[in-house]
């Protein structure tokens, strides 16, 4: 490429646009490049010479813009906005040159239109004195000229030399007074073209006090409205928007001022259809390096902020010697420049309100928040919003600093929250109270240098939010809540009006925020002043949006896992508006059913045992008639499951803890019961395959515990050390032992109930479990006796046992109605038709030796079992 490369680096700053504020990317030195016949801007750090802040690639299309003599902004072909801010105006100069030649020289290559070519060669151009007649000639070649870069400069360069912009005005007040409507649209066109070259040194002339009043006249004139006109003039002439609080000496800030106003009413209303990327990137770009001018100024200038702030001082000191409307046009001007540092970088931030603060912002602040006029209310909490929003332990450091005085800002708020009847205000200020006592808010800037995970992990304890706590719940929370401990059910709730149920929402909201953030604190002042149980009585209210707001206060005490609300709320029986509220909405599907089905939800589902008992116990009735819902019926079967005698209760906590699917809860009863459920999952298909031949009789042998000896028992068995029960097989009589026989006649005819319950304890305290398979080939109708003395059994110790810690002797279902009919004689002849099925693994917990003896023939090892 034939061209210069500049290779001095110049010092500059990167800035790149995101969310429409200029976030600063770094400092360091700026040096054109070409590799590969491509031609690069870079900027290296000046802090780390080998890393690279900006490596950004000239292309042809983007259009590159210097503005002020030492900026240069564009935007890449991936949309990102950057913009380079140079130390000096000859490294300005340097680089916006490179960048120029580079694109001419691109243009050339890529073989350009002829009507660019024209241009180029300078065929094309604009007539030196415009007329209506020549509009159509002047604005084809505008539009010509605008396809490339080169175009656009060479345009720009005449339109600027011939004083173009001056030139056309005048036409202005000729077409209107000739009512010649398609020459105003013409003069319309041509101007938005010169504003869309994208110059800034065209903007600057456009925003002089000579040009802006034609020139947004010109734009009145729009043709894609031609039977509509603005009245930008009227608005643009209008002194008194601009006042001076306290004057301004320097003349270069007061333009800086106002050129700052007219660029805002330029891009947000005036342009606001017209504008293409570039052109909004560069009108952002100068209002931000115009407003960061101001700021500074202002900010530095001691005597001015001393001046303005004195305003109020001067009032309170010396009674009123100005008047109430300069200190409202004071606050409005200080609610301006606080609006505006929001663009700045966050330490620029830092260190204005520390610098406003220590001059006296909060007495306009507090000044403000109780004035009468509502614009100037809401000027008041956007200002404290913005301090809270930026830093909150900051705020409550002046707080704490000044709680000797009559009154802080935290009681200032809550009055203004109490009284306000905008709606706008009365939200904002809610905002401020729940974060200025949020503790988990900190330090923003410390928070932007780290992860926020990180920030949270190794934030420090902070005692001052301990301290402003504790102020407020001594002094400021009985007045902010007292609307709330005040409430009383009546036909007023019902014909409330929409500031009050505004206002109780606001209430409602807050205590949500303080149940969860405050801990020990909220439970007690909530509990004691009666607040949570008058918002029961928010249920009564025709304003749904209030309902749901006290619907979300009971919700968020369920949140907190403390067992000391969930007995408030059944000691109060604040469950009833909830139970009513449902019933009310029934199967409608809005809001209010679908909130009221997640409250019951979130009990079953966290298993809330009390509260489950105590809402099905008092509300059964009602909640039948739910019943279609399955959240309802879940909740009502959780109650049966929970008082069902005849189910075990580690059976529940084990149900309870894969409902809840609470990580870790249960584990250990899970992977002691693995082998159960493995036995009890099993189709009746794979035991069939395992069940050849019916069980005739079947014994269970143990190591014997001391004092029992099993009836029928040989001298052979008993020196084996194992304890043998025979249960007969036979008949007894002519009767079968089936579903009909008690307890007490199954005892009868197998055991004393000494014994059994001897060997019971014995069973509970080795900790077995055991299953039992006894399976004839005749139907399913009938309990084998050992089968009522393992119910019993369960029965007994879920009853004994609170640490879910049972003996679970558990049977298989029977295919038969009772034993198969053989002689006792064949018993023992038998042992090729008797067979139990134990299944895999169930019995690797017993800690003690158990032998199976199937009828003669004993299996003293498990893996001498029949598999």
């Amino acid at each position: 490429m034939a061209f210069e490369v500049p290779v001095t680096p110049r010092r500059v700053k990167v800035y790149e646009l995101q969310h429409e504020n200029w976030h600063d990317r770094g400092t360091g030195f700026c040096i054109g490049d070409v590799v590969n016949e491509e031609a690069y801007i870079l900027v290296k750090s000046e802090e780390e010479i080998d890393r690279l802040l900006l490596e950004a690639k000239i292309y042809k299309e983007v259009q590159y813009q210097k503005q002020q003599d030492t900026l240069i902004v564009w935007t890449d072909p991936d949309e990102t906005d950057l913009a380079l801010s140079f130390q000096e105006g000859e490294g300005c100069a340097a680089i916006w040159e490179f960048i120029t030649e580079v694109q001419k020289h691109l243009g050339l290559d890529d073989n350009q239109s002829e009507e660019g070519n024209d241009i180029q060669n300078g065929s094309i151009s604009l007539p030196p004195e415009p007329t209506l007649g020549a509009l159509p000639d002047i604005e084809r070649s505008l539009t010509l000229a605008s396809h490339t870069q080169y175009g656009r400069d060479s345009i720009t360069r005449d339109v600027q030399d011939l004083d173009y912009i001056g030139k056309l005005i005048p036409l202005l007040s000729m077409a209107e007074d000739l009512e010649s409507l398609p020459d105003l649209h013409s003069l319309c066109r041509i101007m938005k073209l010169i504003i869309l070259m994208n110059d800034n040194t065209i903007l600057e002339q456009i925003l002089l006090d000579e040009y802006i009043v034609g020139v947004v006249g010109i734009l009145e004139y729009d043709p894609e409205f031609p039977t509509h006109k603005a009245n930008h003039r009227d608005y643009i002439s209008d002194g008194s928007r601009f006042k001076e609080v306290v004057p301004i000496p320097d003349n270069a800030i007061r333009n800086k001022i106002k050129y700052t106003f007219r660029l805002q009413y330029l891009k947000d209303v005036v342009l606001a259809r017209l504008l293409d990327d570039p052109t909004f990137s560069m009108l952002s770009s100068m209002i931000y390096f115009y407003q960061v001018d101001i700021l500074n100024y202002l900010q530095h200038n001691e005597e001015f902020t001393s001046e303005l702030f004195g305003i109020f001082r001067k009032m309170k000191e010396h009674g009123a010697q100005q008047t109430i409307q300069k200190k409202r046009d004071a606050v409005r001007f200080i609610h301006q420049f606080c609006l505006t540092a929001k663009n700045l970088q966050p330490q620029q931030r830092s260190f204005l309100y520390t610098s406003f603060v220590k001059k006296g912002l909060f007495d306009v602040i507090d000044f403000a928040l109780r004035d009468d006029i509502p614009n100037v209310r809401i000027a008041g909490t956007e200002l404290i919003l913005s301090i809270i929003d930026h830093d909150p332990s900051f705020v409550r450091s002046v707080v704490l600093k000044k709680a000797n005085e009559n009154t802080s800002i935290i009681d200032t708020l809550i009055d203004l929250l109490l009284t306000e009847t905008d709606f706008g205000v009365t939200s904002q200020v809610s905002e401020a109270i729940q974060i200025l006592l949020d503790p988990t808010s900190g330090q923003p800037l410390e928070a932007l240098r780290k992860t926020a995970d990180m920030f949270l992990r190794q934030r420090p304890d902070d005692p001052e939010i301990e301290i402003f706590l504790d102020s407020f719940y001594s002094q400021s929370v009985q007045r902010l809540f007292q609307n709330l401990a005040d409430l009383q059910s009546s036909d007023k709730l019902k014909n409330m009006s929409l500031q009050v149920a505004a206002l109780y929402g606001c209430l409602c909201d807050l205590v949500c925020a303080f149940i969860r953030l405050h801990g020990y604190r909220s439970r007690s002042f909530f509990v004691e002043s009666n607040v949570l149980a008058n918002i029961s009585q928010l249920f009564g209210s025709s304003h749904k949006s209030l309902r749901l707001a006290a619907l979300r206060c009971f919700r968020q005490c369920l949140g907190t896992n403390d067992e000391f609300y969930y007995r408030f709320l059944i000691k109060k029986k604040l469950f009833s508006p909830v139970v009513d509220l449902l019933v009310e909405v029934g199967s409608r599907n809005n809001l209010l059913n679908s909130a009221c089905l997640e409250f019951f939800e979130f009990i079953r589902a966290r298993n809330m045992k009390t509260l489950v008992t105590h809402v099905v116990e008092l509300y059964r009735e009602q909640l039948e008639k739910l019943a279609f819902f399955e959240t309802i019926r879940s909740l009502l079967l959780r109650y049966d499951q929970l008082h069902d005698d005849s189910m075990p209760t580690s059976d529940i906590a084990l149900a309870d803890a894969k409902l809840t699917g609470i990580p870790g809860r249960g584990n250990g009863l899970r992977d002691l019961a693995s082998d159960e459920d493995e036995y009890f999952n099993t189709s009746d298909d794979e035991e069939d395959q395992l069940l050849e031949e019916p069980v005739e009789t079947g014994a269970v042998n143990f190591p014997e515990p001391s004092g029992v000896k099993a009836r029928g028992t040989s001298d052979a068995s008993e020196a084996d050390g194992d304890l043998i029960i025979d249960l007969p097989s036979a008949p007894v009589g002519d009767e079968t032992i089936g579903p009909s026989v008690g307890i007490s006649e199954a005892l009868q005819s197998n055991e004393s109930l000494e014994t059994v319950n001897e060997t019971v304890k014995w069973l509970s305290r080795v900790k077995r479990q055991a299953a039992y398979a006894i399976s004839p080939d005749s139907e399913p109708t009938s309990l084998t006796p050992l089968q009522v003395l393992g119910e019993k059994r369960r029965r007994d110790e879920a009853k004994q046992d609170d640490d879910d810690e049972l003996v679970k002797l558990s049977s298989k279902k029977t295919r038969s109605g009772g034993f198969s009919p053989k002689s006792p004689s064949s018993s023992s002849a038998a042992q090729g038709s008797n067979a139990t099925t134990t299944k895999k693994g169930f019995l690797s917990s017993v800690n003690k030796k158990i032998s199976i003896s199937f009828g003669s023939k004993r299996f003293k090892d498990k893996e001498e079992a029949p598999k």
